[in-house]
């Protein structure tokens, strides 16, 4: 017995507790062949513009459907019900809608496999419509971002190297970079994504990447990540950021200090921080599926950086629209809204401390040319009866321009007693939006 960690690019990535091993004779009739490929890819797969290698029907099949129907007969073990398969986002949070290309081979899980995809963006859709402006929210980056690596894993006959099991994939490390704004309302968007390494250790499999998001002919998010395969009993024991311990929020440990608590359940504050002002329809937070807060602490000039704090709640409800959509299967709270809850959590801190009125029609926007790095380790499964994640953030930068206001900081996510999410050097701006047309997201006005 003993603990085991699992280091990528010098940093822990896994932590487990008494982990025990124990020899015994091998049964060669009982033993499963490792990497046997019975349906190698072409080393090349490239189509004319016009078809793909796998259609939306295809993609919706591992999605939601038929494993084998996606990806071939050796895939048809995860179509039985006794052995289940990681699955690609669906319906509301599917931005995968075809594979144009894959370069690599089924069971050689070497670097530099790549896969292309592209997604088809509405003209309307809930992730503008239920902004507070005509702003991609950074989650929808994410996410756009990461399923091709995804794919590619599962394409590559990844989870196979072990047959018998089920395995969960799992969002583990990554770095993004927005290059541009971009508005991809009725455009389609190209992810070009590159299988970096692949380390097999004790039935975790653990997968570096790198991705390109291209619009219009032009990069607009670049970036790399790692993902873990995990059984279903190595992610009923992780142990957090902090290897188990119970590391608290920094407002627990902090008195003598004027807190500002803001409740979002009530119609006074409902009213002050969701409704349209006539003269600045954007300048409030974002509603319905992006309203991801309960209750904000603001400490002003607190925090590690004694730039300001901010602390949020959320109750997670087992009837959350995305659970549904995050996997089916293995339901889970997506990272990437976690974070953005993070960041909705500073634009509340924006909008109390009014940092946006020297402007004429402030809206929120994305940093550009900046770099926000994440860790997970655990995941808010789907509850039986209600939970709760909790967050705080800590303010490195404040900066108040002409025509630009800029939050920076360092973040925390939590579910009961374990901090399961770190955010380096998440940011948020506001900006001027007088030219920018209103979206009709249902939302009422301010009087």
């Amino acid at each position: 017995k003993g603990d085991v960690e699992i280091i990528l690019n010098g940093k822990i990535v896994v932590h487990f507790k008494d982990v025990g091993l124990q020899l015994s004779e091998k049964n060669p009739a009982n033993s499963l062949p490792v990497g046997d490929s019975k349906e190698p890819l072409a080393s090349l797969v490239k189509l004319p513009s016009e078809s793909a290698l796998l259609n939306e029907e295809q993609i919706q099949e591992f999605c939601l459907g038929s494993v084998g129907k996606c990806f071939g007969p050796e895939f048809d073990i995860y179509d039985t019900g006794e052995i289940t398969a990681s699955r690609m986002p669906n319906t509301h949070l599917n931005f995968v809608h075809r594979v144009l290309e894959v370069k690599g081979k089924r069971h050689q899980l070497t670097k530099h496999s790549t896969i292309v995809t592209e997604y088809d963006a509405p003209l309307e859709t809930w992730y503008y419509r239920h902004n507070s402006s005509n702003t991609l929210p950074y989650s929808i980056f994410m996410e756009m971002a990461l399923q091709p690596c995804g794919f590619l894993a599962a394409y590559l006959g990844t989870t196979l190297l072990y047959p018998d099991e089920s395995l969960y994939f799992r969002n583990l490390d990554g770095r993004g970079r927005i290059l541009k704004n971009v508005d991809i309302r009725g455009k389609t968007v190209t992810n070009t994504a590159r299988l970096l390494s692949t380390s097999n250790i004790q039935g975790m499999i653990i997968q570096s990447f790198d991705f390109e998001m291209v619009c219009d002919g032009e990069p607009f998010y670049q970036g790399d990540a790692s993902f873990g395969f995990f059984s279903g009993n190595a992610l009923a024991n992780q142990v957090g950021l902090d290897r188990g311990k119970d590391v608290r929020p920094w407002i627990e440990n902090t008195s003598g200090l004027p807190i500002t608590k803001i409740d979002f359940r009530t119609p006074e504050n409902r009213a002050s921080f969701y409704l349209m002002n006539a003269g600045q329809p954007h300048y409030r937070l974002a509603q319905h599926q992006l309203d991801l807060l309960n209750e904000v602490k603001i400490v002003q000039g607190g925090g590690r950086y004694q730039q300001g704090y901010i602390y949020a709640r959320k109750k997670v409800k087992p009837t959350d629209w995305y659970f549904k959509c995050h996997f089916h299967q293995d339901p889970v709270m997506p990272g990437s809204l976690g974070v953005e809850a993070i960041l909705q959590a500073m634009q509340v801190y924006a909008l109390q401390l009014d940092l946006g009125k020297h402007l004429k029609s402030p809206r929120f926007g994305q940093l550009i040319d900046h770099e926000i790095v994440w860790k997970y380790r655990g995941q808010i499964p789907q509850p039986d009866v209600h939970t709760e994640m909790y967050l705080e953030v800590h303010l490195s930068k404040v900066e108040i321009g002409t025509d630009k206001v800029t939050l920076i900081g360092d973040a925390s996510l939590w579910k009961p007693n374990l901090r399961i999410y770190e955010v380096k050097n998440v940011a948020i701006c506001l900006l001027e939006s007088q030219f920018m047309k209103v979206s009709n997201n249902n939302a009422k006005f301010r009087r």
